[in-house]
């Protein structure tokens, strides 16, 4: 869908930075970087995200998101919400689609953020800058993905109904769950990290996050050998660009 938002929340190790991660690292795997830009706030500097900030797609990127360095990058990127909707008025296209078929629209841009809830929870100016992204009237070619432990008062219902796509991972209570996708299931999932539920146009389906690595998990392994480091999907990337130049081939 055009007005891709993605809302994440779940307890504490469920894997939600992991599923930031395979969303990461799996997106800049499949598109070149003048295709989709993106930002990443809170990616942390030792988890999952992590190595996602060195991506050719990433522009800018803060580790926390409740420090001033995040604040200032929503900031930019509120601005640059409003840059694109006056150049999307000044081309004279239908809308925003139309102007990228054209070839002449700026890249896609996906702005991540990682543990929300500390940006809003320090900051109105903050808050006001996530729901201005997430609920402008005019898609202006960029995408949000949120995610939190701590979904009570941090996901305001503006901010639920404008995101269209809804991924529950393991919640710490029945209140959280309902909160995020309509029902209790989310608090009666197992502890298998990456266990999730997930609501889109409100059908709902139980399933599980991928690992953010570019080689598969054998499905058989001795018990006595450790497996070796897997490859992260943003290594693997970094490698292709090396191999093929400045940047990957535009994908169709």
């Amino acid at each position: 869908t055009t007005l891709f938002h993605l809302l994440a929340a779940g307890a504490r190790t469920t894997g939600i930075s992991t599923l930031l991660a395979t969303l990461v690292g799996g997106l800049a795997h499949h598109y070149d970087p003048r295709r989709l830009r993106m930002v990443l706030i809170g990616s942390g500097t030792d988890g999952p995200l992590a190595p996602c900030a060195s991506l050719p797609h990433v522009t800018s990127v803060t580790a926390s998101a409740d420090d001033d360095d995040a604040l200032r990058v929503l900031g930019a990127v509120v601005k640059q919400a409003t840059q694109r909707r006056e150049a999307l008025q000044a081309s004279g296209a239908r809308d925003w689609r139309t102007w990228e078929a054209s070839g002449n629209a700026p890249g896609r841009l996906l702005v991540v953020l990682d543990d929300f809830d500390l940006a809003t929870g320090r900051s109105r100016t903050a808050a006001a800058a996530i729901e201005a992204l997430t609920t402008s009237p005019v898609f202006v070619g960029m995408h949000v993905a949120l995610a939190t432990h701590r979904p009570a008062g941090a996901i305001t219902p503006a901010l639920r109904s404008s995101c269209q796509h809804t991924v529950a991972l393991r919640s710490a209570s029945e209140s959280d769950s309902l909160g995020m996708i309509g029902v209790p299931d989310a608090a009666e999932l197992d502890t298998v990290p990456g266990r999730a539920v997930v609501s889109v146009g409100g059908t709902r389906r139980l399933v599980q996050v991928a690992l953010p690595f570019a080689d598969a998990s054998p499905r058989v392994r001795r018990a006595d050998v450790e497996l070796a480091p897997a490859l992260h999907l943003a290594e693997a990337v970094m490698m292709r660009t090396r191999q093929e130049g400045s940047a990957p081939p535009v994908l169709p």
